[in-house]
């Protein structure tokens, strides 16, 4: 507060200036996700950083991002999943940088940050892979889960162009939807991979993300031949196939 004292026609008066100190966002650390609370300000300038260091308004980030905007009285409310596109995981927290703007038009931008828990490994969905992190256990330990529901190594499979890196507390694996042992079900892409674990035993985490509403699933196409014809479908297991009927 500043008190300031002026002569008016004689008389001594004075005025009292005080302004609201902007307080830090405060963060909601939950199970599955974190919520910031933001300044009130336009909706359309609240806005994350990518894995690609780029800014991308909130209201634009696929909804698979799993992303959550509202205003509420004299704030907005963000929540994220641990398990959206953006989230980072950065010495032990999730990360996800968030930029934002007042409705006073004053600029700020905040870390959401929350502990990461440990347990069943999470995977992170992207607009053309998905990445899991895995424990740390010997590199030969991790297969995956193939369409004959076989086992096989990672290193027999270097064709398919999967990504397996060691983080500090971390393997992390990453594989393109578009990758050998991807299968579609029910508009999801899955992939099982094996592990070992420092229980007697193995464990397996499904990798699963969602086939985005606007991405087509590949489009069939009829190659025709003087003796008969052939179609290519989308990627799956065979015996997924059947013949419904023909037609002369």
């Amino acid at each position: 507060m500043l008190t300031v004292q002026y002569v008016m026609s004689g008389m001594t008066k004075s005025v009292h200036a005080q302004c609201r100190q902007l307080q830090k966002p405060r963060i909601h650390c939950r199970a599955f996700s974190m919520t910031i609370e933001l300044p009130h300000g336009p909706l359309g300038k609240v806005f994350i950083k990518t894995q690609l260091n780029q800014l991308v308004a909130v209201r634009d980030a696929p909804k698979y991002c799993r992303y959550h905007l509202v205003r509420d009285r004299e704030m907005n409310l963000l929540t994220a999943s641990y398990l959206s596109c953006d989230v980072k995981t950065v010495n032990y927290n999730y990360v996800l940088p968030v930029f934002y703007t007042s409705a006073f038009g004053k600029q700020g931008s905040v870390n959401m940050e929350c502990p990461a828990m440990t347990g069943k490994p999470r995977v992170l969905c992207r607009r053309s892979s998905m990445t899991v992190y895995l424990p740390k256990v010997p590199l030969e330990q991790i297969r995956l889960r193939n369409h004959h529901g076989k086992t096989v190594p990672i290193h027999a499979a270097k064709h398919c162009h999967y990504i397996l890196m060691e983080g500090n507390r971390h393997l992390i694996f990453t594989t393109s939807f578009k990758a050998c042992d991807v299968q579609i079900k029910n508009r999801h892409y899955i992939l099982t991979v094996v592990y070992g674990s420092d229980a007697k035993g193995e464990a397996s985490v499904e990798m699963k993300c969602p086939v985005e509403e606007t991405e087509n699933i590949p489009s069939q196409a009829v190659t025709c031949g003087k003796s008969g014809m052939s179609v290519l479908l989308p990627k799956g297991s065979p015996e997924d196939v059947k013949i419904i009927g023909m037609c002369l």
